[in-house]
């Protein structure tokens, strides 16, 4: 969707599975989405079959799906939090934030000009309903969040949480991802600093819009003349959520059309050069 036609190293090894596009039609398919839109759950490490880091040799792989990819996915980070071992259907769950922060600036390095839609993004666990694993998932989550949109200039159009409830869509109702009744209630207590009070008074979609400068978070003032670096940066962030305000706001009255927001979208790219040069 990026260039037109798949990455180099998807031809090379599975050229017999791909479309084989003609000029004209690369052409139609390249940059012809609107938006990127991210699910994130959980995480793990990857190595080329061939590094001194992949523990399985190529030749072991099995023939298909796993040779095609030609990686080493057999282990996880180092410091990724495990979902309860009383969950069996949840045993192979983790969370690591940081792999969350890590995949949004992949996918922005492929099209800066993309808005992200985190479309989903929650914890697997029990049904307990002080549940601290699952508190512990979305604050760390959320503050990633944050981050890549006050510092990096990332354009998050909305974050979706998943889900309100459990649903049967894995064929029972064992894997508990729902947030709805007291275990909501928990997760606002819980949030009682940081990026955690705002979400626990506005909810999670207003405090993305007051990362960019809503009225109930206020945008700290423009510095004044020649402050120290530290400042200055300061100064650049408060400038980049009021260009991210303003494309958000743009791409909402357009229904995503970022074509129609890339007046505001240049603005935000432009911050985004400045804050990297100060």
């Amino acid at each position: 969707m990026v260039g037109g036609r798949s990455p180099a190293i998807m031809q090379e090894r599975a050229s017999g599975l791909l479309p084989n596009f003609t000029e004209a039609q690369a052409l139609l398919v390249k940059e012809s989405y609107g938006l990127f839109m991210l699910s994130h759950y959980s995480s793990v490490l990857v190595a080329d079959c061939n590094s001194v880091k992949s523990t399985t040799n190529c030749s072991d792989l099995n023939a298909g799906w796993a040779c095609d990819k030609g990686v080493d996915d057999s282990r996880y980070p180092d410091n990724a939090r495990w979902a309860g071992a009383s969950n069996f259907k949840c045993s192979g769950f983790n969370g690591y934030p940081q792999a969350y922060c890590d995949t949004l600036h992949l996918a922005h390095a492929y099209d800066q000009n993309a808005g992200i839609l985190l479309t989903e993004n929650g914890w697997c666990g029990n049904d307990t309903i002080d549940n601290q694993d699952q508190l512990w998932y979305f604050q760390t989550h959320l503050e990633q969040v944050y981050k890549v949109i006050t510092e990096d200039c990332i354009p998050i159009i909305r974050y979706h949480a998943w889900a309100m409830m459990d649903n049967y869509e894995w064929g029972n109702y064992k894997q508990h991802y729902g947030v709805g009744g007291g275990l909501m209630a928990t997760i606002a207590e819980g949030f009682a600093f940081g990026t955690g009070s705002a979400i626990a008074r506005h909810g999670v979609n207003a405090v993305v819009d007051s990362f960019s400068g809503s009225k109930d978070e206020p945008v700290a003032q423009p510095v004044a003349a020649a402050p120290a670096p530290a400042t200055r940066a300061l100064g650049v962030a408060a400038v980049c959520a009021s260009d991210n305000k303003a494309f958000l706001d743009c791409i909402d009255r357009n229904t995503h059309d970022v074509a129609a927001c890339q007046f505001y979208l240049d603005a935000l790219n432009q911050c985004k050069q400045q804050s990297v040069n100060i």
